[in-house]
């Protein structure tokens, strides 16, 4: 039998570097054929050895000095150990560490990341062809990938307070990884097309996005395409999923944003991942469980958006950022929301007779209002240009964009309506996975 490399993972201290650690990891070991894995880490990140080792078993630690040791006994004790490795893995360690394993080691690898909506996320929760395995040196790849993640869950990697939205699409997306034995490395890295499609009774159509090879508009840029007609209310699926683009201004990066209701249901939350500091007040949260709830007591039929709406509120309170305010409507909440709190915010909002009389009251010293621009009206599935959304944004707002729509009908079917409405996932002509409001196998809501 062949020998096989042995594989060191260096590893700093803090949050941010034990989950690059985790990605990076687990994408190397599916790539590369290892018999062996040494963590080499720092005394800061002696912790996220140790949660690294409880994830991915039979892992060696050893401790190499950090930033408060001169640069040559660092590199006389990396080379040390790195001698009895054949390939370094540099993605989860600090800029300074990763700098001197570079020059201690002949081979070298390192995972890119797609961060955007998957910001937060770790492998295998994040697709496999978004995070590239990148030698340097001879630097030898399976042909097929070794399947690693059978036995990783959302708890053991640290993600068990995701929203329900955000859980769902985790777990679609290790299926998905799970489904797709695609190498992604400097030899090869298919992108998958992904498709959705759905009959929502007034709506039979698709969303799909296509990857490079699959392109023949004559502009030659990726698109997301999708055909079909959308009924009022759940053309705001596209924008709550991120699909369809916002005209969120860049010169709002940096401050921080007070969503109103109408902002929430058109995609707020995803800007979170996206570096944005959003905060939503207590009366959003107020407006969105009401929203089913009234309609319930007219007797009317449930909507999708309200149905969804509860599961929003949940996204909002496991992000932490639900903001002080009066249970009330948010048009009269926001101005009773304290002075001090408001001071240096900048409210967002759709509504833009709300915005105009905002401004003109002494109120706007503290927090001015931004009106919100849809960059598009909606009847049906419009083309996007990849210059509008990227990819590896796009991917995720299509899981999303189903995630939304399933989890509305399994609680349709709870409450006996939308019989017959259905949706499912579609990797390369397989189903991934499929909900059928008429079918009482299909798995809970959570």
């Amino acid at each position: 039998m062949p020998r096989r490399d042995s594989l060191a993972v260096l590893l700093a201290g803090g949050e941010v570097n034990l989950f690059s650690s985790i990605s990076s990891t687990l994408r190397s070991l599916e790539e590369i054929e290892v018999d062996r894995v040494k963590v080499l880490h720092t005394p800061s990140g002696k912790r996220n050895a140790e949660k690294l080792t409880g994830i991915i078993p039979s892992i060696e630690m050893a401790e190499v000095p950090g930033d408060e040791a001169s640069l040559s006994k660092r590199l006389s004790e990396l080379k040390r150990h790195l001698s009895e490795s054949d390939v370094v893995v540099i993605s989860p360690a600090g800029a300074s560490l990763s700098s001197v394993a570079s020059k201690a080691s002949s081979k070298v690898v390192h995972v890119t990341f797609p961060f955007g909506f998957w910001n937060g996320l770790v492998y295998p929760f994040v697709p496999r062809f978004l995070q590239r395995v990148t030698g340097i040196g001879d630097v030898k790849f399976r042909d097929k990938v070794d399947d690693v993640i059978e036995n990783i869950d959302l708890e053991k990697v640290g993600l068990n307070n995701l929203g329900p939205i955000r859980r769902e699409v985790a777990q679609l997306v290790k299926k998905l990884n799970a489904t797709l034995h695609y190498t992604c490395n400097d030899l090869n890295c298919k992108k998958p097309s992904l498709k959705v499609t759905f009959d929502l009774g007034s709506a039979i159509g698709s969303v799909e996005v296509v990857t490079e090879r699959d392109v023949t508009r004559i502009t030659g840029a990726p698109m997301l395409k999708g055909r079909g007609v959308l009924a009022r209310g759940q053309d705001s699926l596209l924008w709550l999923s991120g699909l369809l683009p916002l005209d969120l201004m860049k010169s709002l990066k940096g401050k921080p944003i007070i969503a109103d209701t109408s902002f929430v249901l058109l995609g707020a939350l995803n800007w979170v991942y996206k570096g944005f500091t959003i905060r939503v007040p207590r009366c959003v949260i107020y407006e969105l469980i009401h929203k089913f709830e009234e309609r319930a007591k007219r007797g009317d039929k449930v909507d999708l958006i309200s149905l969804i709406a509860h599961d929003v509120v949940e996204e909002v309170k496991s992000l932490k950022i639900e903001y002080p305010s009066p249970p009330d409507l948010c048009d009269k909440a926001i101005m009773q929301i304290d002075p001090l709190l408001m001071d240096g915010n900048v409210l967002v909002t759709e509504d833009k007779n709300f915005c105009k009389i905002w401004n003109l009251l002494p109120l706007r010293k503290l927090m001015n209002a931004e009106p919100l621009e849809r960059k598009r009206e909606v009847r049906s599935l419009i083309e996007i240009r990849d210059d509008e959304v990227g990819f590896a944004d796009r991917v995720y707002a299509t899981l999303q964009f189903y995630a939304l729509i399933k989890r509305a009908l399994l609680k349709m079917r709870e409450i006996g309506e939308g019989a017959g409405l259905r949706a499912e996932v579609d990797v390369e002509g397989r189903k991934l996975d499929e909900i059928d409001s008429r079918d009482s196998n299909s798995s809970p809501v959570n």
